[in-house]
């Protein structure tokens, strides 16, 4: 997250350049563009002359994760997943335990906490809430149109991400369920467009994996006109964790080092 201190080494270590493109101008770009390099220009100027300076309107800018914030995907899942559960940060793991080769000897990687989120419970409570309307009503709605959000509420957000020069990416971070989350989902898509239109439905697709939803869901009553009988199963797809709850147990490893499937 820039912050003046920041700001100042930036312009630094640019300032040379800057104050040379501000004098010299962009000639290559001009053979091509000329009113785009008169602009350039100006901002060389700009930044040679004013670069260290910290402005109202950057602050504003990287409130709301523009301009030079950077992000990964897993610090912004992280960042949701505090949010869902109401405040604490977690150290992300890729493991849940270390097992031997024969199942004998098991340690247990136990959740550690990295802090709290610096935020009051009036915020959390407004943003869990402002999250829950997005694929209900908002930038979302759309990507999750007939999602059986009646059985799983998913809260979410949708972004774009602009870099000249590049096409926009695609950003989708969310929870789910929304009112007893379980996982934190967020897909990124470089260069791919808005969020809404590519990484909301990806992650639409997971959810219907983790669950087992299937057309037949999305299509509710409609499906029931059709003569469908309360209760059937034909054609839904089997959910990837029964339940809608991540795997608590661990797999057996046997003597001659197979596993057995994942106990819940």
């Amino acid at each position: 997250i820039p912050d003046r201190e920041w700001k100042r080494t930036f312009w630094e270590a640019n300032r040379e350049n800057n104050c040379y493109r501000a004098e010299h101008g962009y000639p290559d770009v001009a053979e091509t563009d000329p009113s785009h390099a008169a602009y350039l220009k100006r901002l060389a100027h700009e930044h040679c002359v004013e670069g260290f300076e910290w402005r109202a309107g950057e602050a504003v800018n990287f409130a709301i994760g523009q301009g030079d914030v950077l992000v990964s995907p897993l610090q912004l899942a992280n960042a949701y997943a505090a949010i869902a559960n109401g405040g604490t940060l977690y150290e992300p793991r890729v493991g849940k335990a270390f097992v031997s080769a024969d199942g004998s000897v098991v340690e247990e990687i136990e959740p550690v906490v990295a802090g709290r989120l610096p935020v009051s419970d009036q915020t959390l409570s407004y943003l869990q809430a402002a999250l829950t309307e997005v694929p209900k009503a908002g930038t979302a709605s759309g990507a999750f149109g007939g999602f059986p959000q009646d059985r799983v509420s998913v809260a979410g957000k949708t972004g774009s991400a602009d870099v000249v020069g590049r096409q926009v990416s695609s950003w989708f971070a969310s929870y789910a369920p929304a009112d007893d989350p379980q996982f934190a989902i967020v897909v990124l898509v470089s260069q791919g467009g808005t969020g809404g239109a590519t990484s909301a439905p990806i992650a639409r697709e997971i959810y219907e994996g983790i669950y087992g939803f299937s057309a037949e869901d999305a299509e509710g009553e409609d499906a029931e006109d059709e003569g469908e009988e309360e209760g059937d199963d034909e054609g839904r797809a089997e959910p990837a964790l029964p339940g809608g709850a991540p795997w608590v147990g661990l797999p057996t490893v046997r003597p001659d080092g197979s596993i057995d499937l994942l106990d819940r």
